[in-house]
């Protein structure tokens, strides 16, 4: 089933509204593009600053990335001064 509406928005409003979300977008792009971020992210944020997948993200951990455990797993917080110091601890030089 499909339900169509129509919203009538004017001009003035819909250039607010435009203005707004590429301004939030644009704001978004810049943080990981610059590497700016929050000091501690979630799991999928932290995924995403390093651009690997969760499942890669897991083995990182595995392998010693710190993390920061709330109330039995319910929130699980990672450091991005943690993360890296884990990626400059795994650099290594002319390995092909």
């Amino acid at each position: 089933m499909v339900i169509e509406t129509k919203i009538e928005i004017s001009g003035e409003s819909l250039e607010k509204f435009t203005s707004l979300v590429a301004n939030k977008v644009a704001e978004k792009l810049n943080r990981y593009e610059s590497k700016e971020a929050p000091e501690y992210f979630s799991k999928v944020e932290a995924a995403k600053y390093l651009n690997v997948s969760p499942n890669t993200l897991d083995k990182y951990i595995k392998n010693g990335l710190e993390i920061h455990i709330i109330d039995d797993e319910l929130a699980t917080r990672l450091s991005k001064t943690s993360i890296d110091k884990f990626m400059n601890e795994h650099k290594v030089k002319g390995y092909i």
